[in-house]
């Protein structure tokens, strides 16, 4: 028991130590509200009440502006849209630095459509998580925005699915911390 205790303690304290206060509240209020587990949790569990703005580009900016938005924003990846509610591209820091390797000087002149990912996964406000998480897997990305009714409703990343999971974790331990009392 005290090894399970150590473990999850660790669990506990990295979550508190990589989480950010939007993510945290979002799942945090996702996980009250519906106190659903890992299986049935959707994407609207974790977007519902929380404004979260997709941040977008449009695909004739250049790369130079594209990172400057990307650093003055503290993010790393973008939604490429020419009217800010349609996914017709998506680029991330990655993709910059695959084609510095490739284009050197030239790079931040480029326009983003030159460097972008057409082919953008989507998921539905319906969409379970553990299947997001599937498709994440499947072909090696980070971030997948959120489409509803063909606009952008928001946006899931690696870390929401992290802290989600780190939340249910911990709330999993407290539950069998709290039997354990019980039977002392």
């Amino acid at each position: 028991m005290k090894a399970a205790r150590s473990v999850f303690q660790s669990l506990i304290q990295l979550r508190h130590e990589c989480r950010s206060a939007h993510t945290s509240s979002c799942i945090n209020a996702a996980l009250q509200k519906t106190g659903k587990g890992w299986n049935a949790m959707k994407v609207s569990d974790l977007l519902d009440g929380n404004e979260r703005q997709v941040l977008t580009v449009r695909p004739n900016e250049t790369i130079g502006m594209l990172a400057r938005m990307l650093q003055r924003h503290r993010i790393g990846v973008m939604v490429v849209s020419h009217d800010g509610r349609t996914a017709e591209g998506i680029i991330s820091e990655r993709d910059i630095a695959y084609g510095l390797a490739e284009r050197r000087g030239e790079l931040h002149l480029l326009p983003v459509s030159a460097l972008m990912t057409r082919r953008v996964i989507t998921c539905t406000p319906d969409t379970r998580l553990s299947d997001v998480v599937g498709l994440m897997r499947q072909h090696h990305i980070r971030h997948v925005p959120v489409v509803d009714g063909g606009h952008l409703a928001g946006i899931v990343s690696i870390r929401d699915v992290m802290e989600y999971r780190l939340n249910e974790i911990e709330r999993r331990y407290k539950s069998v911390q709290h039997l354990a009392s019980l039977s002392d």
